[in-house]
């Protein structure tokens, strides 16, 4: 499948109108859309707490297809793997990004689109913000590619019960805070790679604080 096409795939709109629904549900709240660009490469750094954060983050970009990495083992299953390159996702071993992976990155970003990354590089179990992995700071500097810090706080909680037995809905009646993603001010690709992760951690870390 051609990832780098600039319109929406079918799943794809399917899966934000899904994430809508389930966030609206649950009187979520996003702020700062206004600092995604509605054009050029964009490259999401954003903090891990739910499987589900990837429609949340989507959420940010109404206009545009974001594109997720995925843990390639989702792929090894036929209906699984063709829903999830119709989403926009692509295949990553977690143990280290293969060279195919990142020439996807690569040409994502060249092609003028827009990608998510979760930096931690898996869920945090704690709910806390972790090291991020550098590599995304390489990417943004090769690809000349701004960063834009997101803060994503309340989908720990919230869908600990849909990832098991129940819906959203039910977490909000037993008292969990609805969820926030908070979008920061872009961060440039011209810092050195160490200044942006650096940055990008620190401005993470401001989101989820507010």
């Amino acid at each position: 499948m051609d990832t780098s096409k600039s319109t929406k795939t079918y799943s794809y709109l399917i899966g934000q109108t899904l994430g809508w629904i389930i966030f609206r549900s649950v009187g979520a709240r996003i702020v700062g859309k206004e600092n995604v660009p509605a054009t050029g490469s964009v490259l999401l750094v954003s903090n891990h707490q739910s499987y589900l954060d990837p429609l949340i983050v989507c959420l940010a970009c109404p206009r545009r297809q974001v594109h997720f990495m995925a843990k390639e083992e989702l792929f090894h299953v036929p209906t699984l793997k063709h829903m999830m390159l119709n989403l926009g996702a692509f295949p990553v071993n977690r143990e280290g990004p293969s060279k195919a992976t990142l020439v996807q990155v690569l040409r994502l970003l060249r092609d003028q689109r827009c990608l998510c990354l979760f930096a931690e590089g898996t869920r945090s179990k704690d709910g806390r913000l972790h090291a991020f992995q550098p590599g995304f700071a390489k990417i943004a500097k090769k690809t000349k590619t701004p960063v834009i810090p997101i803060g994503v706080t309340g989908t720990r909680r919230l869908f600990e019960d849909i990832q098991g037995s129940s819906l959203p809905l039910w977490s909000q009646l037993i008292g969990s805070k609805p969820p926030t993603m908070r979008v920061g001010s872009p961060i440039s690709w011209e810092l050195s790679p160490e200044e942006i992760v650096r940055e990008t951690h620190r401005s993470v870390q401001r989101l989820l604080e507010e």
